[in-house]
């Protein structure tokens, strides 16, 4: 009886609200890139555990190219920062030029997203550029600490 009370007591104490629909997390693409346009999206794999949590990929036409693009959205329980509600958030270039930002959302899109390929004719640009002196986690040194290319 104590567990059952408990139980309610937890879900009156943070209830949740209906999760935002695809038209509304879509239109958030727009809100935050204006003049973007939606030409496709598709269903993303959450992870288990997120219930009721929603995630989309797909293409946007974004500074009048298309670009990759990754918006999600999740429940925030009470007692998190900024709790109790839905956040939705996107991935995606501001434009279609290829700055470290740009390139950085790209890369972070398409890992989440494998499956969203560049149409015919179209590059995104996903490499991030190296300032001379510059050493990366990823990078391999040699004794006397220089990058081994």
């Amino acid at each position: 009886m104590l567990i059952v009370g408990l139980s309610v007591l937890a879900m009156v104490s943070d209830p949740q609200s209906a999760r935002p629909s695809d038209e509304a997390m879509l239109a958030l693409i727009a809100e935050r890139i204006p003049g973007a346009v939606v030409l496709q999206s598709q269903d993303w794999m959450m992870p288990a555990g997120l219930d009721g949590a929603r995630g989309l990929c797909g293409v946007a036409r974004i500074d009048g190219k298309p670009q990759p693009f990754l918006v999600y959205t999740l429940w925030r329980p009470a007692g998190n920062e900024d709790g109790n509600r839905w956040s939705t958030a996107l991935r995606a270039p501001l434009s279609s030029e290829a700055t470290v930002h740009n390139n950085f959302e790209r890369r972070g899109v398409l890992n989440a997203c494998p499956e969203l390929a560049p149409p015919a004719g179209v590059d995104w640009p996903m490499a991030l550029p190296r300032s001379a002196g510059v050493v990366r986690s990823t990078d391999r040194l040699d004794a006397e600490g220089q990058v081994i290319p």
